[in-house]
């Protein structure tokens, strides 16, 4: 009898790197987005006087999705700790800022091709459209691998406050 021959092939995505992955392209869905398209469809960002409407903009929606997420992060740490407790200043800073700055480049990356916003980069800095794009990919892949790193980070945030929370449970 011959034996079962199997073709394995591993995966290249396991769930959660899948994970990672949907929370990233999650992190495109900003109602900054809708607001930056009104603006668009009306021409109101076509001059170089607007750049800074959509830098404002992206400040304002980094604030307010690092915010939610915060209170998400608060929400899924209060569940597997089974109990509300304080979480340390150090978490909630590395957690917040480390959401702000990553949404903010999001958003610009989301604000970059829409409308006259090409040709103001490119009436501020030179920069062609060929340039603009490579540089546009570069920031997308740099967001990516922060978004990676960050995500990393978060979930050992999250295992070093639930084993501080049950240490006394430890046994010698």
């Amino acid at each position: 009898m011959k034996p079962i021959h199997v073709s394995h092939a591993p995966k290249l995505i396991k769930w959660k790197n899948k994970t990672a992955l949907l929370e990233f392209t999650n992190r495109f869905y900003s109602p900054a987005i809708f607001i930056v398209g009104l603006l668009s469809a009306y021409r109101l960002i076509e001059y170089t006087y607007a750049l800074p409407i959509l830098i404002i903009l992206a400040i304002l929606s980094s604030i307010v999705i690092s915010y939610s997420a915060w209170h998400r992060w608060k929400k899924d740490f209060f569940y597997l700790a089974e109990k509300e407790q304080n979480i340390p200043r150090r978490t909630t800073i590395v957690i917040v800022l480390t959401e702000c700055v990553l949404q903010f480049l999001v958003s610009i990356i989301s604000f970059w091709w829409i409308s006259g916003v090409p040709a103001c980069i490119a009436s501020w800095t030179d920069l062609n459209r060929i340039t603009q794009a490579y540089v546009w990919t570069s920031l997308l892949v740099f967001t990516f691998v922060m978004h990676i790193v960050a995500w990393k980070r978060s979930s050992k945030e999250m295992y070093r406050c639930l084993r501080e929370t049950y240490e006394h449970l430890e046994m010698a």
